[in-house]
């Protein structure tokens, strides 16, 4: 399925959007595209360049809880750079006296808990940093500090659309540890909470071609856009699955090409 813009001129309203999705079928000849399908897909173009907060709550309730943010290579090596870094500067440095570690004092208690378990394995190994227990502690410890930092931006993003310009630290707190709890790094994938969205939002975004396409009962939307910031372009894949009559995002994919 294919709409055009006419321009690249940047999407504001709901109107300009709705006229993305005047559609014909692509690959999938034998389908017809559900009617709930292409009002989530404008639903999803419309939220994305809003800027507003609402808009923001209203992408939340467009996902599953948790949901899957597929990643390019490139986005997998930078998280592993990460990972790494945070091994070599942060959990190693502090192993033998973590409650004195600036990193310890300052972050969250579920981050705690878990440098006390580290802690307490590594002694039992004999302060063995070569045990593969500890290795895989270790690593297990350094993906949970990376995805906080990231999530400690999401926060930041949230509190900016809502017109704050500081953080509670009590109330993100709790949300960052609830999205801790929900979150799992894959072979080339996040598995996300849904209230991490705030990562698709891009006021800048213009929105050219839609493609929707159904293969083996699944629903795919492959939107293009452009980023004037930045000067880059990309699409955008989403993968729906119906969840009673409503249709949600259970999957997305952004691939750059600059």
């Amino acid at each position: 399925m294919k709409a055009n813009l006419a321009s690249r001129s940047r999407v504001i309203g709901v109107v300009l959007v709705l006229a993305l999705l005047t559609v014909c079928l692509g690959t999938s000849s034998a389908s017809t595209v559900p009617t709930e399908l292409e009002a989530e897909v404008s639903r999803f173009m419309k939220n994305v360049v809003s800027g507003h907060v609402n808009c923001y709550l209203d992408l939340v309730d467009q996902f599953t809880n948790p949901f899957f943010y597929e990643q390019e290579e490139m986005g997998i090596l930078i998280f592993e750079m990460r990972v790494d870094q945070v091994i070599q500067e942060i959990i190693i440095p502090m192993l033998p006296d973590p409650v004195s570690s600036e990193f310890y004092q300052e972050t969250m208690e579920c981050l705690r808990q878990q440098v006390d378990h580290l802690v307490a394995l590594f002694e039992a190994k004999n302060e063995n940093l070569d045990d593969l227990e500890v290795k895989a502690a270790i690593r297990e410890l350094a993906v949970e500090i990376s995805q906080f930092e990231l999530f400690v931006w999401y926060k930041i993003g949230i509190a900016l659309l809502d017109g704050n310009s500081e953080l509670e630290p009590i109330d993100a707190e709790a949300q960052i540890t609830e999205w801790l709890s929900q979150s799992a790094y894959l072979d080339n994938a996040f598995q996300f909470h849904h209230e991490t969205v705030i990562i698709f939002m891009n006021a800048d975004l213009t929105w050219n071609d839609v493609v929707l396409q159904e293969k083996d009962g699944q629903w795919t939307a492959e939107l293009s856009f452009f980023d004037p910031a930045d000067e880059s372009s990309g699409t955008c894949i989403l993968t729906f699955t119906k969840q009673g009559e409503t249709w949600k995002i259970a999957r997305a994919r952004t691939i750059y090409s600059f």
